[in-house]
């Protein structure tokens, strides 16, 4: 028995390290372009935008924001803003938080109703598409009251 117990601690052991290889292997890999050197970061991303008042889809308004990739904690930022909600795109390429994509969406009094981060690595988000052409986030719909906002982003190099 007393063998065995050695047997099974020496083969847990070599399973930890190979983990440990395969992690720091992966690790290596993904800091060089994706994650280290920003070489995979799209150059701009777009969100398409369409708001409309009610069910009717009397009203619809459409807006396109942009943001171009900028270094550091503040980012790119563009909005636009309608009579029940705004929306505003964030990209940030390199800060020590991290590379982002965030989009916010308030409602009349100013209070945000939803938030969506996306957190830029691998894969690229300019190689990531949805069906029907929604870029990397997918088609997005917000509701406050009878309002809806629906957006989508791509990213481009």
């Amino acid at each position: 028995m007393k063998g065995h117990g050695a047997a099974v601690l020496a083969g847990a052991g070599a399973l930890v390290a190979a983990a440990a290889g395969c992690g720091a292997a992966q690790g290596a890999q993904g800091t060089s372009g994706a994650q280290g050197d920003g070489a995979d970061l799209p150059s701009r991303v777009v969100c398409e935008v369409s708001y409309r008042a009610d069910d009717s889809g009397a009203g619809q308004r459409d807006a396109t924001l942009e943001a171009e990739r900028t270094d550091g904690m503040a980012g790119a930022e563009d909005s636009a803003g309608f009579d029940e909600m705004s929306v505003a795109l964030t990209y940030i390429g390199e800060a020590p938080e991290g590379r982002v994509v965030s989009v916010d969406v308030t409602d009349a009094a100013g209070d945000r109703i939803a938030r969506d981060l996306y957190q830029l690595g691998t894969p690229a988000v300019q190689d990531i598409e949805f069906s029907g052409g929604h870029g990397f986030t997918g088609l997005s719909y917000v509701h406050s009251g009878e309002a809806t906002l629906q957006y989508w982003c791509t990213a481009e190099e």
